[in-house]
């Protein structure tokens, strides 16, 4: 026979991250959301050495629904008031497609890359991600060096680049595209992370074509030099 049981948590409370995709009709739906709350699924059966089995565990959000997927199948954002780090996002920013927009509570254009929205959203909840280098740089104005590989081919029509430090991975039909959507995307940065008095930098030890200067020339954060 099986039982419920539901356990509620004490603040701060966890911030989590699951796949709904395919749930309800839904191809793509990501949610994020705060755990105020486990609904136990137990079995008990006539054996005394095995009474009460733990058959699954469901999460149940801010606004008291049950989310559908079991627990295990979350990935951990963070803890309300706490931080994530740069890599733990960039795991969690893997799981996403490019282009996925959260329904979150932000004003501004509805083209931006998943960066920004996964950013906001955590955000939302209290939780501070955390630059490369901004712990070091305690409140200060700071650069993120970013290296920059590229992969030019003319004749073969390939022009593509890789980052490392942040996520800078494009692939487009010609230099001047590649340059501009890597402008697009450091603008991304500082829109998602506004708060935050930081300057991405590029170099790079394979830049034939002078992008990385000329995109440092063009170098702008309202936000940089403030603190």
């Amino acid at each position: 026979m099986r039982h419920t049981n539901l356990v509620k948590l004490d603040p701060p409370y966890e911030i989590l991250m699951e796949d709904w995709g395919g749930y309800g009709g839904v191809d793509c739906y990501y949610h994020i959301y705060k755990h105020i709350a486990t609904l136990i699924e137990v079995e008990t059966d006539d054996d005394p050495d095995n009474f009460l089995k733990v058959v699954n565990e469901y999460p149940v959000d801010e606004f008291g629904r049950l989310v559908p997927m079991p627990l295990n199948f979350s990935k951990t954002v963070g803890r309300e008031g706490g931080s994530i780090d740069w890599f733990d996002f960039y795991m969690l920013h893997r799981e996403l497609p490019e282009d996925y927009a959260f329904p979150i509570s932000v004003n501004g254009p509805k083209d931006h890359t998943s960066i920004y929205y996964l950013a906001r959203r955590i955000r939302e909840y209290n939780v501070n991600v955390l630059l490369p280098g901004e712990e070091e740089a305690e409140g200060k104005a700071w650069d993120i060096d970013v290296q920059l590989r590229f992969f030019i081919d003319e004749d073969k029509g390939i022009y593509s680049v890789e980052g490392d430090e942040l996520i800078f991975d494009l692939t487009e039909n010609s230099i001047k595209a590649l340059k501009d959507a890597i402008l697009k995307l450091r603008n991304e940065y500082y829109h998602a992370f506004i708060e935050k008095p930081f300057r991405i930098v590029f170099y790079s030890l394979d830049d034939d074509f002078g992008i990385t200067e000329e995109l440092n020339s063009r170098n702008v954060n309202t936000a940089y030099g403030k603190k």
